[in-house]
């Protein structure tokens, strides 16, 4: 899909939600369509999806209060990197230290972080369909 396919997410039809979002399809034949890779999260670890510098911004300002109120989830490591569209869109993937996320925690806890809310919602809805490995980014292939 290329940014200008892109329909705002509060525009959408329920019958519009596979043909924008991929909703029901195997996550690795998406990708392979896409040129990408799937990436899944290591149980520690949670992933963000960010498409502005304002949600950047939110997303700093809220891993501050998350780690003042909750100073027992201890970060081990954040890897912020452009995602496939570019900036201003980011993935950050976020390491911490001695946890193992239920697949309900890691979407509560992304959405504390600020990850985008269609995206979150999204794998709500296919957590509760029965749907596994909910939580994942589709990353460039890297040629060698």
């Amino acid at each position: 899909m290329k940014d200008d396919e892109i329909i705002a997410a509060d525009e959408l039809l329920v019958d519009d939600i596979n043909k924008v979002y991929d909703f029901d399809l195997d996550p690795e034949i998406v990708a392979e369509n896409q040129n990408c890779v799937v990436v899944y999260p290591e149980p520690n670890q949670l992933q963000i999806d960010i498409d502005s510098d304002e949600e950047f911004e939110k997303y700093k300002n809220m891993l501050e209060i998350i780690q003042f109120k909750i100073p027992e989830l201890e970060i081990e490591d954040i890897v912020v990197t452009p995602s496939k569209s570019g900036l201003p869109h980011r993935h950050i993937t976020i390491t911490i230290k001695g946890k193992e996320f239920s697949t309900l925690e890691r979407i509560v806890y992304q959405l504390m972080f600020g990850s985008h809310y269609m995206r979150e919602s999204l794998n709500a809805l296919r957590y509760v369909s029965g749907m596994l490995d909910v939580s994942r980014f589709f990353e460039p292939k890297i040629e060698v």
